[in-house]
């Protein structure tokens, strides 16, 4: 049954990075706002939730092609999405001196694990 939930998944999964990328152009745009920590880390959480978790699930070829509206270029590669995305936050993380909590999270560590019980379930089936 799973080989028919790929193709729906594959398809959340270009939804997810389209927001994703959205999210951090957003952020990058303003790195001085007031929450600016904790949309940092949301936006680590979103993309282990709603990507890398995906990802993982269905191991997906990174060469394989995906349609991101938002993101520039014709032709775009899971590895291209990805580097737009979990890449750029990374590197932005890094810069801002938040990279070990991005990382925890986006790793599914123990910050994960804290920002996924303190998110009501109505909010989960959202994303």
């Amino acid at each position: 049954m799973k080989f028919l939930r790929k193709p729906l998944e594959y398809n959340k999964l270009a939804q997810a990075f389209n927001g994703q990328y959205q999210m951090l152009q957003n952020l990058l745009s303003n790195p001085n706002a007031e929450d600016f920590e904790n949309d940092l880390l949301t936006l680590a959480y979103i993309g282990r939730r709603e990507i890398l978790n995906r990802m993982e699930e269905y191991n997906w070829k990174m060469n394989g092609r995906i349609v991101v509206p938002m993101m520039p270029g014709n032709q775009k590669t899971l590895a291209d999405a990805y580097q737009n995305t979990i890449g750029r936050l990374l590197s932005f993380s890094e810069e801002k001196g938040y990279y070990s909590e991005v990382k925890d999270i986006l790793d599914g560590g123990e910050l994960y694990r804290e920002f996924d019980q303190n998110i009501p379930e109505h909010l989960k089936k959202m994303l």
